[in-house]
């Protein structure tokens, strides 16, 4: 039983189900004002509001050629891939400035590897492109990939899963990227890992059975594991400038705190949070069709309801929202939380927030 996630989350994605197991299409959560869908030739921009958008090419953040405009009255506008990652600056229908550039990176077969950059915080602000990215497991990376990774100049990369996840999948990494074992569940002794091993080892589990143990995990992270993320974080966004990796097996809830902690530190709302949270279901949705037709070749009981492999291995935002809620009646909200727990005074979060956000 070493490699419970990987195949649970070939299970859920198989079944094509949220929580209540009814088969859906995953749809984009995430609001933004102008976002982008790529492939490896194309871009397109799309738009939410309506009338003249004025857009102009670049390499990065900072390196935007702001001479060069392209007008358009569409709500989308494609273009030509000439970089392996194109930067825009757009100028809105309301003279807004925005600069943008794809969330999800198109990596292989990295399914949830994924950018925090250009999210608003509520000081409206943005966070800076390239500095923090989530992912799922990187033993599927390609050495042949490893010039497009070592482009994005990551530092460090944060491996927060168990040894024994660790064990058969390695994360494959370029020479110049330091390696960092991070893991949140220690081993596989662990809550969440012993009681979803028991319950396949039984050969049943139904979806209430999933949920409380999903629930129990996320109670952990908000109490028992604060120290963990208190240090994590510090070395994540304190102790290196330079752009960083976080990630688990499929990136999800260990690598969701993760990224709603430093959202949060970053003063993004709540709401912007649960929503880039539940993006992981919309961008591993092609792998849903990839294992369809392998449904009977898993090796689980019919007696695991289809329902609880979805409560396990699809995000849910009622997970994330019982942290919240923790941290609401038990530490006295978010910003006290972000003191006291995560250990951020004040001064040292809003220089956080100067460094790792920008305002045009």
């Amino acid at each position: 039983m070493k490699h419970i996630f990987p195949t649970l989350f070939a299970i859920t994605l198989t079944l094509g189900i949220c929580s209540n197991a009814t088969s859906q299409t995953y749809k984009r959560t995430l609001k933004e004002e102008v976002y982008i869908t790529s492939n490896a030739d194309s871009i397109e921009l799309h738009f939410s509001k309506n009338g003249k958008h004025i857009v102009f090419e670049g390499t990065a953040q900072d390196n935007i050629d702001w001479k060069s405009p392209i007008i358009t009255k569409s709500k989308k506008l494609s273009l030509n891939r000439k970089t392996a990652r194109p930067f825009y600056g757009v100028i809105t229908p309301t003279k807004d400035t925005l600069i943008v550039a794809e969330r999800k990176l198109i990596i292989n077969d990295l399914d949830n590897f994924r950018d925090l950059g250009g999210i608003k915080t509520m000081d409206n602000r943005y966070v800076n492109w390239g500095k923090f990215y989530r992912s799922d497991a990187l033993n599927e990376l390609l050495t042949s990939s490893f010039p497009y990774i070592e482009d994005l100049h990551i530092n460090k990369v944060f491996d927060l899963r168990s040894e024994f996840e660790i064990e058969k999948a390695k994360d494959n990494l370029p020479p110049t990227i330091t390696y960092e074992h991070f893991p949140i569940f220690a081993d596989d002794d662990s809550g969440m890992l012993q009681g979803l091993q028991q319950k396949l080892e039984k050969g049943t589990f139904t979806q209430e059975e999933a949920e409380d143990l999903m629930m129990q995990t996320y109670e952990s992270f908000a109490n028992d594991d604060a120290q963990k993320f208190n240090t994590l974080l510090h070395q994540i966004i304190v102790q290196d400038s330079k752009p960083n990796v976080f990630h688990c097996t499929a990136g999800k809830d260990r690598t969701g705190y993760t990224a709603a902690m430093i959202l949060a530190l970053l003063k993004v709302d709540r709401q912007t949070i649960l929503d880039e949270y539940d993006m992981t279901n919309f961008y591993t949705e092609a792998k849903i069709k990839d294992y369809i037709a392998n449904v009977d070749k898993l090796g689980y009981g019919t007696n695991i309801q289809p329902g609880a492999i979805a409560a396990v291995m699809s995000v849910n935002k009622k997970y994330l929202e019982k942290c919240f809620a923790i941290i609401d009646s038990k530490y006295g909200g978010i910003d006290a939380y972000i003191k006291n727990q995560l250990g951020f005074s004040d001064q040292e979060r809003e220089a956080i927030i100067q460094k790792y956000t920008y305002k045009m």
